[in-house]
């Protein structure tokens, strides 16, 4: 009896440090810790419109500057717009051996927070409320989340935009805008929106829109009404509909303004929103502490909009009327098309199915499972 225990000892001895393993591990997941030799970090988004791949280059200059080019294995997961996709790619991640996924927008956290039955690590991003999104979030206490769950909230800059709006013209009146319910960022956004408006005595001429068809059918209809301005809303269906509008409204002679500021010198007159870059960096910024050792439970949800102002004063002097660009205004913009001019924003990647290198573009979401660096 007794040489047989001394044969099995090692077997229960490997048998319980694998256990301590296990352990271990189990307890650094719940508490968030992450740190690792070579980390894999996800980026998870549904589609790679402008503010996204901002936000991206943010994210993974901060990570090269504090890791080095070739200490960390970075994955993007591109939906490009498809929801199943989306989910379909959460559910993988979720899955997966990575040790710390970042998603960027709204539907990504909510795609990869219902997927996240282990509670793996997860940082978001770009997001405009996410205390609204079901997931564990108190608005009263951004102490208060999910052990493994932390992030940035992102509200845009509306009621700013509003204000500049009656500041070109203080005659306006009615504000037009074509969203869709069906999409979270449009929900929050229009919130915000119509809480501005009451404030600021504008009457807020609202119509849906679910498709970018239907958006240029909202739009004639909203400027058959007699609107004064047409607002562009920060979701991604408006952004895929700008051109479009501003078509339309140019033709009424009804300025633009707008929450995504690329569209200003596409035609936009004013344009009001966050500076993705820096969102990009400060949510790097947190990645690295966390994989650095800090717990994630430790870091409160933060909340930052570093606005950024953008105006084409031709496009208001074109509409006539009251239409004008304040002196303090144009002192306070960041960007004057003609005068102070837009930075260079990194390129999309156009070729379906192609890798493309970490800060240069987004691959297609065919690709994007696939894709490491």
């Amino acid at each position: 009896m007794l040489e047989a225990t001394r044969k099995l000892a090692p077997g229960f001895t490997i048998l319980l440090a694998c256990g301590a393993i296990l352990i271990a591990t189990d307890s650094s997941r719940r508490s968030g810790s992450v740190v690792g030799s070579k980390p894999q970090i996800t980026l998870l988004y549904h589609s790679s419109i402008q503010p996204v791949i901002d936000a991206i280059v943010g994210i993974e200059e901060v990570l090269r500057e504090s890791r080095g080019e070739d200490s960390i294995d970075l994955r993007r997961l591109n939906a490009e717009g498809d929801i199943a996709t989306l989910r379909q790619m959460a559910v993988e991640s979720a899955s997966s051996e990575s040790t710390l996924t970042l998603t960027l927008t709204t539907p990504a956290l909510q795609a990869f927070a219902t997927a996240n039955q282990r509670q793996a690590p997860h940082l978001f991003c770009l997001v405009v409320d996410p205390y609204a999104a079901d997931i564990g979030l108190d608005a009263s206490d951004p102490h208060k989340h999910p052990a493994w769950l932390t992030g940035i909230a992102s509200p845009p800059p509306i009621e700013r935009l509003l204000r500049i709006v009656k500041q070109c013209n203080p005659q306006v009146q009615k504000v037009g805008v074509a969203w869709n319910p069906a999409e979270s960022n449009g929900v929050a956004s229009l919130a915000i929106a119509r809480r501005a408006a009451q404030k600021l005595g504008l009457k807020l001429m609202e119509a849906s829109a679910a498709t970018t068809g239907e958006a240029r059918t909202a739009t004639d209809s909203l400027l058959g009404s007699g609107i004064d301005a047409f607002w562009i809303p920060p979701d991604i269906n408006a952004q895929n509909a700008a051109p479009s509008i501003i078509t339309a409204c140019r033709s009424a002679r009804v300025p633009v303004f707008v929450s995504f500021t690329k569209f200003v010198g596409e035609g936009a007159a004013v344009g009001v929103g966050a500076d993705y870059s820096l969102i990009g960096k400060a949510a790097g910024k947190m990645a690295v502490r966390i994989l650095e050792g800090a717990p994630i439970a430790s870091l409160a949800v933060e909340q930052l909009v570093p606005e950024d102002v953008w105006i084409d004063p031709v496009v208001l002097l074109r509409c006539g009327g009251q239409w004008s660009v304040p002196a303090d205004l144009a002192a306070a913009a960041s960007v004057i098309i003609g005068t102070r001019e837009p930075p260079k924003k990194p390129a999309v990647g156009q070729q379906q199915g192609s890798v493309v290198p970490a800060g240069k573009g987004v691959p297609s979401a065919q690709s994007a499972s696939q894709e490491r660096h």
